[in-house]
């Protein structure tokens, strides 16, 4: 049985890197930043007393994709590069 891989990674490997030093500084940077933004909304808020929809969109989006970057995990990576895979088989 061969061991899943993703152009060459396997899930070893993609462990490997999350708990490498400089990987967990990073990961935490995507977090801490996410969670700045999250602040700097709140304190603008509170300032003015409001918050525009598309400023409070923007925010969130940019929010939970730093999240969603941080916390990455080699089966989405997987799926995703699974499904590339199968989309473009289809359309050749």
């Amino acid at each position: 049985m061969s061991v899943p891989q993703v152009k060459g990674i396997t899930e070893t490997d993609f462990a490997s890197w999350r708990h490498n030093p400089v990987s967990k500084l990073f990961r935490a940077y995507l977090t801490d930043y996410a969670n700045t933004l999250g602040r700097a909304m709140f304190d603008d808020f509170m300032q003015t007393g409001e918050i525009g929809d598309a400023a409070q969109r923007e925010t969130r989006g940019r929010i939970l994709a730093w999240l969603e970057a941080a916390e990455c995990e080699f089966e989405s990576i997987r799926k995703f590069y699974e499904e590339d895979n199968a989309t473009q088989a289809n359309q050749d």
